[in-house]
């Protein structure tokens, strides 16, 4: 049984966000109300992944406790503040609730599992130069926030490929999440954290330059 509202749940994600990521927080204060809420749902939900993965426990624990909130995701409804929080997040962008896990599975793992369409789609050959270009980019930044992550990706893409933001990003977000559809991309990099953005990245690079 759900015993807060979605409201009570999205303040309980801000202040999370508000407490563990300040400088997050205030640069999505400004966004509109309804993305500022959603994108504390992702924090909120990302840093309990991170507490975990990052934690003491033995690595046979931390994998039954991913798991374990990795199956929460379609136990809706849930008395969980963050998962009531991160719901009206999911069902923007998805046809059915249950497409939750799928859609936030990128934030569980190291390596991520591409969706086949998704790749045939985005990352073939003429990926290759997207993805070097933005892991070359990313690589030297030196504060891995949404704002930094966006300008570097638009400054390789958009201004140093001259592409369109749909043909630059594409392949981006499915390296990086493995579908076509996924949270805000900026702030899945962020997330994500450096290191794994990176990896996946790189491994995009070596799928996409296999294809000829």
């Amino acid at each position: 049984m759900v015993t807060a509202t979605v409201d009570d749940a999205y303040r309980v994600c801000e202040s999370i966000t508000k407490q563990q990521a300040r400088n997050f927080y205030y640069g999505i204060r400004l966004l509109p109300a309804a993305k500022f809420s959603a994108l504390c749902a992702v924090y909120a939900i990302s840093r309990r992944i991170d507490d975990i993965g990052d934690g003491d426990l033995p690595l046979e624990h931390k994998t039954t406790a991913l798991a374990a909130l990795r199956a929460s995701l379609h136990e809706m409804p849930s008395d969980d503040p963050v998962l009531v929080a991160a719901a009206p997040l999911v069902q923007e962008r998805s046809v059915v609730l249950s497409d939750a896990a799928r859609m936030l599975a990128f934030l569980f793992v190291d390596a991520v599992e591409v969706d086949p369409d998704a790749a045939a789609k985005n990352l073939g050959a003429d990926a290759e130069p997207v993805l070097s270009a933005a892991l070359k980019g990313l690589t030297g930044l030196a504060d891995w926030t949404a704002p930094a992550i966006e300008e570097s990706l638009k400054a390789s893409l958009v201004d140093g490929l001259g592409l369109k933001p749909r043909k630059a990003f594409g392949p981006v977000r499915v390296a990086i999440s493995g579908r076509t559809v996924s949270p805000p991309l900026y702030e899945s990099l962020e997330l994500l954290g450096r290191e794994r953005s990176l990896a996946r990245l790189g491994a995009g690079v070596e799928v996409a330059g296999g294809v000829r």
